[in-house]
């Protein structure tokens, strides 16, 4: 799909009208539900369910999978959040061998429009098996990422890192 110019708009048209039929789907079955700003993307749902807090980001496609750069940006703007979170991806086409292998490492759920509903009842009865310790640890993937190391400014072109809370 294009998205130059009139492409945006017919792009952020179908993804709002995609993130409040998945919304529709979830309220309807009772779960606690409604649209959040996550770092900028106002295509998020954020709700409860039996005690676990959790967010779905929502992603439509017309003609190609999601890849791993929609999952990697999902798990890191949860990082930091003070609330445990259980992360959801949804779209409607599906997601590329990289997205599916960061998805497991990173701990979100992958969904498509027909079972995301599902999956969040499904991780909703695992929550108090499956909740993480205060020990756990998270792994980040960064790219082109500005830090200091004793005062000094140093950068990262891409890296992996491993964080214990």
């Amino acid at each position: 799909m294009d998205r130059d110019g009139d492409g945006d708009n017919v792009y952020l048209q179908k993804s709002t009208e995609y993130r409040d039929e998945i919304k529709s789907m979830i309220l309807a079955r009772g779960i606690d539900c409604h649209p959040m700003l996550i770092d900028d993307d106002k295509l998020s749902l954020i709700g409860e369910h039996n005690t676990m807090n959790y967010v779905v980001r929502t992603r439509w496609r017309d003609t190609h999978r999601c890849g791993p750069e929609d999952v990697q940006k999902l798990a890191a703007c949860l990082m930091n959040r003070e609330m445990e979170y259980v992360a959801f991806f949804v779209n409607p086409i599906g997601y590329t061998d990289r997205a599916k292998s960061d998805a497991a490492r990173l701990n979100v759920n992958l969904c498509i429009t027909d079972n995301v509903v599902d999956k969040i009842e499904e991780q909703a009865r695992l929550w108090p098996q499956t909740r993480k310790e205060s020990t756990s640890t998270n792994v980040v993937y960064l790219k082109g990422v500005e830090f200091y190391d004793n005062g000094k400014p140093k950068s990262i072109e891409e890296a992996t890192i491993k964080l214990k809370k």
